[in-house]
């Protein structure tokens, strides 16, 4: 509904009162719903592999769409309890001063954030504003008790869960060990950050999940043998690694749905062959971006991902074999992601691939149509492409090597995409 329309019925409170409650219930029904807001897992059915997660994280979109929810209650008694009884609504509790209404939002949050956090005694939660200064953003402690923000003995904070105890006004959530479950028991979704965490104890505790998003500051910390988690629905799984590139402890997890893995690590140890056969049975994308080194594909990479319809990473290594899928493989697109310093090597390394891996249908590029210099449509119409570009090798739009692989991929049958899943020509 645009703002013009809302005026209007706003002004107009006798359309409102004529008008069916069957008919305004499925026009609210239709406003308020958007599909992303009520997804627990980015990868629907149909959807663009390279785009979706940005369109599902997309807050501001997400909390527009709250605002008209709030101004739609507010013309009339009848409209506020149609959309109040909406079981649908947004989709994250967010901070609201109030704390019924904040404990309300918290138990019916399908996603969850807790990933950025303040070591133990640097939080500065009791502020006037109730906002860190260390991290400049509200906070809530799953901790023991009010006065020590740990979670067993280990700093652990929350970003946009922020769920005040009614005693007092500090942003402090106890949780004391006990299933997640129970306190947010629709939660689906759920993003979080480790720092020198013992064991991976709290991820046991959402055993509902369909979507999982961790940052690990270390993984030294972790032991082999501790018990693995069990994610029986689990689906989605996006892992990065600041320090290091072990990744063997995640051939003891259990993930028998998984279908869209994406990693992000300095450096890759020992591969990815153990992991890929583990996991790699069910999946259909793979994202892999890893930040100091190339990738390196092993022989028996395709073998491992049957399903794979989606790959996209970094720099492979130029002077790999460059393992070619099967004939019949399932492959469809390869995704390139940004790369500051390299990303000539990147777009170079795709156009070979277009030869190669006769599979592919799309190349998904990292740049963006948007910022693409006003000739750079011509192309279209230039059979030869002889419009030319200077080179920007240190710039991630080097629009030369843009061209380059835009004519690689016309010239074998390729759709070519920006980040936003666009084309040059459908713009």
């Amino acid at each position: 509904m645009s703002h013009e329309s809302t005026y209007f019925v706003a002004n107009n409170p006798q359309a409102v009162l004529k008008t069916p409650v069957e008919v305004w219930q499925e026009i609210i029904d239709h406003v308020l719903y958007d599909p992303i807001a009520f997804l627990t897992d980015p990868y629907y059915p149909g959807c663009n592999f390279h785009t979706a997660f940005n369109e599902w994280t997309d807050r501001r979109r997400l909390r527009e769409l709250e605002v008209q929810r709030g101004t739609l209650r507010l013309v009339s008694r009848s409209w506020k309890f149609l959309i109040d009884s909406r079981s649908q609504k947004y989709f994250e509790p967010y901070f609201c001063g109030n704390p019924i209404q904040q404990s309300a939002w918290a138990r019916s949050a399908h996603r969850l954030n807790f990933d950025h956090f303040c070591i133990a005694g640097e939080h500065d939660a009791g502020s006037s504003t109730s906002q860190c200064n260390k991290c400049q953003n509200y906070k809530a402690y799953m901790s023991a008790n009010n006065e020590s923000p740990h979670l067993g003995g280990h700093p652990f904070g929350a970003t946009v869960v922020r769920l005040p105890t009614q005693k007092d006004s500090k942003l402090y959530l106890e949780v004391q060990n006990r299933s997640l479950d129970s306190v947010f028991p629709k939660a689906r979704a759920l993003f979080v950050w480790y720092r020198d965490a013992p064991t991976m104890q709290l991820l046991s505790w959402f055993t509902g999940l369909t979507f999982l998003s961790i940052c690990l500051e270390r993984t030294d910390f972790l032991q082999i043998n501790d018990a693995a988690p069990q994610f029986p629905s689990l689906k989605t799984f996006h892992l990065e690694l600041i320090d290091d590139g072990r990744i063997d402890f995640l051939e003891q997890w259990d993930m028998p749905l998984l279908a869209h893995f994406q990693l992000c690590l300095p450096a890759l140890e020992p591969g990815l062959t153990p992991l890929a056969t583990h996991i790699g049975k069910g999946l259909v994308r793979f994202c892999l971006r890893i930040h100091e080194e190339y990738v390196f594909l092993p022989d028996n990479f395709w073998q491992a991902l049957p399903v794979l319809q989606y790959f996209s990473t970094t720099i492979i290594k130029p002077n790999s074999n460059f393992p070619v899928p099967p004939f019949g493989h399932s492959l469809r697109t390869l995704g390139l992601l940004e790369e500051t310093n390299h990303m000539d090597d990147a777009r170079d390394i795709a156009g070979h691939l277009i030869e190669l891996w006769e599979e592919i249908d799309t190349i998904s590029d990292c740049h963006s149509w948007d910022d693409a210099p006003e000739c750079f449509g011509n192309l279209i119409d230039s059979p030869d492409g002889s419009l030319d570009f200077q080179h920007h090798h240190m710039d991630t739009n080097c629009w030369q090597c843009i061209k380059n692989l835009y004519l690689t991929c016309r010239k074998h049958g390729l759709r070519y995409e920006d980040r936003e899943g666009r084309t040059l020509s459908g713009l």
